[in-house]
């Protein structure tokens, strides 16, 4: 009856169909590990890290583990109405593993999720590849929606500067030229220049390359301290 009502109330939820499809799976699988019949079924941190290690046990990575603390945590909310189980702790811990598998080279699938919860969330694949990877590592890494936005659309200028949506032949030099151009032709402020260096480094630096001394020349000094710590965090 638990699994039932809430798929029920899961499909009049505001959820993308992607949350609608794997939710009801992963609570499926909580409700089997349970050995008793009681209803409605119940959630407690006990359980929830049973579930959990289980989960892991049978070597399913950290960001499914995450989809199915998820579903957990809604099934909680709609079924049962309460929040006796703090989700945050889980959520954070399964977020920082996946984003620890990814950098360690274990797949790590598009499988839906929210964007900002250790997951890339759905991304069109229409759009550019170079574009593509840095909405996924921005989302992993919890970047707000609208940096997300902004510093895309400074990648995507970069492009459309180069007549090349290959990049990630391009450095540091062709990044200078660019920026020059948006201070000498566009014209740009200090501020809007450092948003496009501070994107435009994150791009360098999230495939792997370093940052040069070179770069320094390009960013205003009342800048330099937070462009210093936004480097560091990636």
């Amino acid at each position: 009856m638990s699994v039932e009502l809430f798929r029920q109330r899961l499909s009049r939820a505001q959820l993308h169909p992607n949350d609608l499809a794997w939710m009801p799976q992963w609570f499926d699988e909580y409700a089997r590990l349970q050995q008793d019949d009681g209803e409605p079924l119940k959630v407690e941190t006990s359980r929830v890290l049973a579930f959990l290690r289980s989960l892991r046990d049978r070597g399913v990575p950290a960001w499914q583990r995450l989809q199915a603390a998820r579903a957990v945590e809604w099934y909680q909310a709609l079924v049962l109405r309460n929040d006796e189980v703090d989700f945050v702790h889980f959520k954070q811990k399964l977020g920082e593993l996946a984003e620890l598998e990814k950098r360690a080279g274990v797949a790590v699938e598009n499988g839906g999720g929210m964007p900002g919860e250790g997951l890339p969330g759905l991304i069109d694949p229409n759009e550019p590849a170079a574009v593509r990877k840095m909405r996924a590592r921005m989302r992993v890494l919890h970047h707000p929606k609208s940096t997300e936005q902004a510093y895309v659309g400074w990648l995507v200028r970069f492009i459309r500067h180069l007549d090349d949506e290959n990049v990630d032949k391009y450095g540091e030099p062709e990044i200078g030229h660019f920026l020059t151009e948006l201070a000498v032709v566009g014209e740009v402020t200090a501020g809007t220049q450092n948003q496009a260096l501070a994107a435009l480094l994150f791009f360098l630096v999230s495939r792997g390359a370093s940052m040069g001394p070179a770069m320094g020349a390009f960013r205003a000094p009342t800048h330099l301290r937070c462009v210093r710590k936004f480097v560091l965090r990636i």
